[in-house]
């Protein structure tokens, strides 16, 4: 089933801000949504991460080694997103737990 909207999110490095931003995504007042993260190449554990929150929603995906800074990620990420509608939430961002149906709606 095809997500409401689709999370952007390109980051390199800063994993304590990232885990603050996917733990207001988890807080989210709807359910069908997903988020598509996409590593620049970072040297922080960026996977791990992500894959400690166990969320299916989550998908994790690094750039090519061809491929680097934030208008590449997020290209990348928006050819992976599953929804017509994407909300980019950058790796510090803190989103409101009605920031995806908000964004739904109007």
């Amino acid at each position: 089933m095809k997500p409401k909207v689709s999370f952007i999110t390109s980051v390199k490095n800063r994993i304590q801000e990232l885990d603050e931003m996917l733990s207001s995504l988890i807080k989210q007042d709807i359910q069908d949504w997903e988020a598509i993260i996409v590593d620049d190449h970072s040297i922080e554990p960026i996977k791990e991460t992500v894959e400690k929150f166990q969320e299916p929603r989550f998908r994790y995906y690094r750039l090519p080694n061809d491929k680097t800074g934030i208008s590449n990620g997020r290209n990348f990420a928006i050819d992976k997103a599953k929804s017509n509608i994407m909300i980019m939430a950058d790796g510090d961002d803190i989103n409101e737990s009605l920031r995806a149906r908000v964004t739904f709606e109007e």
